[in-house]
């Protein structure tokens, strides 16, 4: 499990807008594959996310209540953060072997 963490904006019982941060923990999603041979093919596995914490700006525990419409919104929005955070690592790791086998050759 991933931990990510997403800014969501809510409206409360007031009709005021409040920025709210959210920590969740996800399963990396794990593509499937549905073309080839049958014994080739499998579903997705993964991709599941759940709350961990719901803080206010003030870094305070937010005492509201989510609807389960707007709580598997933001589930799916904390797995599609947690894809393009792996997918930069991804990119930052692939950057650095590429400097360090430059920096190799240039040693030679």
């Amino acid at each position: 499990m991933a931990e990510t963490t997403i800014e969501w904006e809510i409206v409360d019982t007031d009709g005021d807008y409040t920025m709210i941060t959210i920590r969740g923990e996800v399963e990396p999603l794990v593509p499937g594959r549905y073309s080839g041979l049958p014994e080739d093919c499998y579903p997705d596995e993964g991709g599941c996310a759940s709350i961990v914490a719901i803080l206010t700006d003030d870094g305070e525990v937010w005492a509201g209540k989510l609807s389960p419409a707007v709580r598997g919104a933001i589930e799916g929005a904390l797995v599609e953060q947690e894809q393009r955070d792996r997918e930069e690592e991804e990119g930052e790791a692939a950057v650095s072997r590429f400097e360090a086998m430059q920096e190799e050759g240039c040693q030679r």
